[in-house]
């Protein structure tokens, strides 16, 4: 009971500070507030995000070392949606069809093809997993400076009431250096938790980013060796080879 009423007091106080500041000290206060919680959704979004990209890469990778066919490897792919890597290789996927659907071999102006599409559905898979983090950057850099505002209005409210009252009393000064407090801890408490979970998806983003990199390479003669060895199970026709040297 005695914690509860001492809760219950430290509340009601935060609240009566609150409500005592000026009106611009009341707008800094919703803006961080408002920064704050964006963020933290964002975060959370983002931790679960990654957390599922994580499992399903590894899910997929499973399928890609079991040397299944291209088919059914490109239909296991859509079990795990979120992988930037199950997407890409989809993508490839089908780009080859596409580049092989008039037939002939898979040649090295064919690949050069599908590379360059991979490499733009690589671009935008980092682009997908960089939504958001745009809000974080603006909401490490802007908060502080909002928070300081709000400090730099407090200190002019807290000498506005010495001149007005002839006094320098704790009692004169105290509600404005409050305010300006205040406003100091909620600039650092918007800010610090967004620049330190920027660097943690920036850091992880650039990873997907170079493991996405290295898995290129690897689709390349992923592609090159099915379709030799389809060359070579299904050779062409006596007749098919002699119009082809003219014979």
């Amino acid at each position: 009971m005695v914690e509860e009423t001492i809760a219950s007091a430290q509340t009601t106080d935060w609240m009566s500070l609150f409500w005592q500041t000026s009106i611009v000290a009341k707008i800094v206060l919703l803006v961080l507030t408002g920064f704050s919680v964006c963020t933290w959704a964002i975060i959370i979004q983002k931790l679960l995000h990654f957390g599922r990209i994580k499992t399903q890469t590894a899910r997929f990778f499973e399928v890609l070392n079991a040397n299944l066919s291209l088919q059914e490897t490109y239909k296991a792919a859509h079990e795990s949606p979120l992988s930037p890597t199950a997407r890409l290789f989809r993508v490839g996927y089908l780009e080859l069809n596409r580049r092989m659907k008039s037939g002939g071999s898979l040649t090295r102006q064919r690949l050069s093809q599908i590379r360059r599409a991979l490499d733009a559905a690589a671009a935008e898979e980092i682009s997908r997993l960089e939504i958001w983090m745009i809000f974080l950057a603006i909401t490490a850099s802007a908060s502080p400076f909002i928070g300081l505002f709000g400090t730099v209005w407090g200190i002019m409210t807290a000498f506005h009431s010495i001149g007005g009252a002839r006094s320098a009393s704790l009692t004169v000064v105290a509600p404005g250096i409050a305010e300006a407090l205040i406003n100091t801890a909620a600039g650092l408490f918007a800010a610090i938790p967004a620049v330190m979970s920027y660097n943690l998806f920036l850091s992880r983003t650039q990873q997907i980013g170079r493991n996405l990199g290295s898995f290129l390479g690897r689709l390349e003669n992923l592609f090159e060796e099915s379709y030799v060895l389809e060359s070579a199970a299904h050779p062409p026709a006596p007749h098919d080879t002699e119009a082809r040297h003219g014979r």
